[in-house]
């Protein structure tokens, strides 16, 4: 679980900061990827041998077809460095759904991965009751004990509304637990639960009671940790799953000779209820429910992006790059992503992989739905078959040493010099929760056995095939208001579900192929170089966010020559972010008295920063601001003012209704006695802020008094330099 925030800061001293490009999580993500990509290689190349009998799996056209709308979207994207991370991450899951289907082609395999998932669940059960009893806890009593410091190791200002966010969000167990949020969690334990029921189902015998009150511990833990997330979402699509699953298994000789029409009712039934509230929604302009409201407004901001973008997306990972130019004046913060996966993919990916995401979702429904055909008699499989050639043990040891070993390589404990704290941390976030994990595997194992030449009936497979079927359905459903599916663990469970989803259905001739050896041979080398350019791509990014994290560790100490040459050596808008705040140090060092460092700035930094992101408004701002303060420094160099107005007009056109942004450009606007346009400015600055203070009125009328966005200071000022502007009338 790479998003997973640890709590090593906070146990120490105090909330962690939030996550930046020297984390870690860039660089494992890539990690990974390239790890699964290379599996398929490698099994590709060593099936050359032979031939290969390929299992079909309905997802190598989607792949495809993503692949030609991720290299589109990113050549297109703002940050390109994001846009391969976000391309790295889903185009990896995708490949090991492929390669998993290729891998479970026996009875112990989609054990082994079941039962991996499983303990998973109860993993994460446990690190939801650890943050529900103790950081939570720990983080609200240093927060109260010093809030400036906690409110800056989360780069907030003080007495600011987004202070004010954090502080209600702390208290509401929300911040820094449960993975990113508590609906990202919830989202896992949906899939980790149906896969718990599924396999308990199959191994379900009276006669034999341990499996049974194994399953049913398992199946608590977890529901248990699902309870303590609190996600109303979550929580609704878990019970929607249960539902569902027992409305289709009543009528399955239904949907079994009705296949089509049932398939057609479906996607009818869905149309129906998109566009029931979409009118909805266009009719009220917001939805029911205060959460819903504000996805509303990330939605339609999302749809404005489309207008504009829709062809060929604007880059995974880059629509908070893109909202703040849609979004609505009246919404309470700027996000990252649109929370709804179809909006998020078209807005990202383009319609090239909205297409590719409508088939794999039709690909695989059609292909696990039930046929009208008479059922195949599955022989029995008695437990020496339901086993590795080697036993468990092996694949016990491994898999738990892996557990440990890469929680402990993607975090980084650099920041804990003692010594004993260092060991404490280790014991308590990575051995205790692999020892979990290592209990739980081997309950599962228990709980998913059965005696010796005990057989599967038809209905039990059928029975775990519709829970699996209607788990990844509530998931979907779930992250149809929800982002989770992009979190790195939850989407390859995402995968690796529907992996064992259809890992149950190619059993058959007509779902396997052989494909010739020079076939194979020509589809490796043409992945070979596939992988070849990732590779190219990849590396630099993974290799500057380790060379950032040195620079940023030098930044603080004066070392600006040592932090400046290891940043020249980095990729990407963060390198060069870094680089243009060590100019402006220097110059601002210099007393602002020294030319060359201005040129350098000019001729070199500004550019390139604004090349390496040029839809962030934060670059333009930083400028903007520079060049403000330089106006002020330099009254007589009238150049400097020109130059802020410029830039400040750029990024208000990335962000047009930023009321602090407003107000600094009207103040420069009447410094060069373009007085109209600054009353101009200062009007939408207001209306943005009585617009936002509306809507919290409506949405909280029970709360006084309101929470301004602006500051109220701020705010008494901008009102004076409208009035002086532009004198109120007289009735």
């Amino acid at each position: 679980m790479i998003n997973e925030a640890f709590p090593l800061n906070r146990r120490l001293t105090g909330p962690s900061p939030g996550p930046l490009i020297a984390s870690g999580e860039t660089t494992a993500m890539i990690v990974f990827a390239t790890l699964i990509f290379t599996a398929l290689l490698v099994w590709l190349f060593v099936r050359i041998r032979s031939g290969i009998s390929w299992r079909k799996t309905s997802l190598v056209g989607p792949l495809i077809l993503f692949i030609i709308a991720a290299i589109i979207s990113s050549a297109v994207a703002s940050d390109k460095n994001r846009a391969v991370v976000g391309v790295t991450n889903l185009l990896s899951q995708i490949a090991a759904a492929v390669l998993l289907v290729q891998l479970l082609d026996a009875p112990w395999k989609r054990r082994l991965l079941a039962c991996a998932i499983i303990a998973g669940g109860a993993t994460q059960a446990y690190r939801c009751w650890e943050q529900h009893h103790y950081d939570f806890n720990e983080a609200i009593r240093n927060y109260e004990a010093d809030p400036q410091r906690a409110l800056a190791a989360q780069n907030i200002e003080p007495g600011t509304y987004a202070a004010e966010q954090f502080k209600e969000r702390l208290y509401s167990r929300d911040v820094g637990g449960y993975f990113a949020i508590s609906n990202t969690a919830a989202a896992f334990f949906i899939l980790s639960l149906s896969i718990t029921l599924a396999m308990v189902l199959r191994r379900w015998n009276k006669a034999n009671l341990t499996p049974m009150l194994l399953g049913v511990g398992l199946l608590a833990v977890q529901l248990f940790g699902l309870a303590l997330t609190q996600s109303k979402g979550g929580i609704a699509a878990f019970g929607l799953a249960v539902s569902l699953t027992v409305v289709l298994w009543t009528g399955r000789r239904f949907l079994t000779q009705h296949q089509k029409a049932a398939f057609v009712g479906t996607i009818m039934l869905i149309t129906l209820a998109v566009g029931a509230i979409i009118i909805y929604g266009l009719r009220h302009d917001r939805l029911p429910t205060n959460s819903m409201w504000v996805r509303w407004q990330y939605w339609t901001a999302g749809a404005e992006m489309i207008r504009d973008h829709g062809l060929t997306g604007v880059g995974a990972e880059n629509f908070g790059r893109y909202y703040p130019r849609y979004m609505n004046p009246a919404a309470p913060e700027v996000v990252s992503d649109p929370h709804s996966f179809p909006l998020a993919i078209w807005t990202q990916w383009g319609v090239l992989g909205f297409a590719a995401m409508l088939w794999t979702i039709g690909a695989v429904a059609w292909r696990v739905t039930p046929k009208n055909k008479p059922a195949e008699e599955i022989p029995p499989q008695p437990s020496s078959v339901d086993k590795p050639p080697l036993g468990w043990w092996p694949w016990i040891l491994a898999l738990s040493t892996g557990v440990f070993i890469l929680r402990r390589a993607t975090s980084d404990l650099s920041s804990i010099v003692n010594l004993q704290e260092k060991q404490s941390v280790i014991l308590i976030s990575f051995l205790v929760p692999a020892v979990i994990w290592l209990i739980a595997f081997l309950a599962a194992l228990g709980a998913t056995q059965y005696n010796q030449n005990e057989s599967l009936s038809q209905n039990k497979t059928s029975g775990a095939v519709l829970i699996l079927g209607c788990g990844l359905l509530g998931f979907l459903l779930h992250n149809s208001i929800d982002f989770a599916i992009f979190q790195p663990g939850v989407g390859l469970l995402l995968l690796a579900t529907t992996a064992l989803l259809l890992s149950y259905h190619v059993c058959s001739p007509e779902d396997t192929y052989n494909l010739a050896r020079k076939k194979v041979l020509v589809i490796s080398i043409a992945a070979a170089l596939l992988l070849g350019v990732y590779l190219n791509r990849a590396v630099p990014i993974a290799r500057s966010q380790g060379l950032l994290d040195k620079a940023q560790r030098l930044e603080p100490k004066g070392d600006w020559t040592a932090a400046q040459s290891i940043a020249k050596k980095t990729t990407g808008p963060e390198g060069w972010q870094m680089l243009t705040e060590l100019a402006m140090m220097r110059w601002v060092a210099a007393s602002r008295q020294t030319p060359a460092y201005l040129a350098e700035l000019q001729t070199c930094y500004f550019p390139n920063w604004i090349s390496a992101d040029p839809e962030n408004f934060k670059v333009y701002l930083t400028i903007g601001e520079f060049y403000r303060q330089a106006a002020q420094n330099f009254p007589d160099h009238q150049e400097f003012r020109d130059r802020a107005i410029d830039y400040y007009q750029q990024a208000l056109a990335r962000h047009p209704h930023k009321a602090e942004m407003l107000i600094a450009y009207a103040e420069l606007l009447i410094d060069a006695g373009r007085n109209e346009q600054a009353a101009a400015a200062l009007k939408k600055a207001l209306a943005a802020e009585d617009a936002f203070l509306d809507q919290q009125r409506r949405m909280y009328p029970d709360r006084t008094p309101l929470r301004p966005r602006l500051e109220p200071v701020l705010r008494e000022h901008a009102q004076s330099l409208l009035n002086t502007l532009s004198p109120p009338r007289e009735n």
